[in-house]
């Protein structure tokens, strides 16, 4: 079933990226790790890592608390990169289709996905695993919204870079 999503396109320097915003429930359906998705033991060398590996004890005893307990919460956006199946010219582009373009090549428009991508927190998984816990305590916080930067994967190169870039 595909997801529609309002999304502003633009690009910075040799990456294109959409802004988003997602309900807690859509980030907690549709956002993964990436230590899950590509299967990391702790044989994996950390030069095939993208980022850290989650600590959920902050997560659990600081940053759950303080989505359930604090009326006034408040979290910034989550990257998010996301993976396509492979063609033989690389990953499938993404479907976007623009409704408007703004002065110094913006666009408005809807991003599709088709259920078949991967997504997975690039920075922000700490943010993600305590959505995740506090929808668990306190189901209505599935409707909050949350900014998301979603650029398309490239490579692995690439999303080590990036990942550094925001660290």
């Amino acid at each position: 079933m595909p997801t529609y999503l309002p999304a502003v396109r633009a690009k910075l320097g040799q990456t294109d990226f959409y802004s988003v915003v997602l309900t807690f429930g859509e980030a907690a359906r549709l956002i993964q790790y990436v230590e899950e998705i590509d299967g990391w033991t702790q044989e994996t060398p950390s030069e095939l890592k993208l980022q850290r590996k989650l600590n959920t004890t902050r997560v659990e005893k600081e940053m759950v608390p303080y989505l359930i307990s604090a009326e006034d919460h408040f979290y910034s956006a989550i990257t998010v990169e996301i993976r396509t199946s492979l063609t033989d010219k690389g990953p499938k582009p993404l479907e976007y289709s623009s409704d408007r373009v703004f002065p110094g090549g913006v666009e408005y428009g809807t991003l599709t996905l088709d259920g078949t991508e991967l997504l997975y927190a690039l920075d922000g998984q700490h943010r993600l695993k305590s959505i995740e816990l506090a929808l668990r305590e306190k189901p209505e916080l599935a409707g909050d919204h949350i900014a998301a930067i979603l650029v398309p994967f490239k490579d692995i190169s690439q999303s080590q870079t990036l990942f550094s870039d925001l660290n």
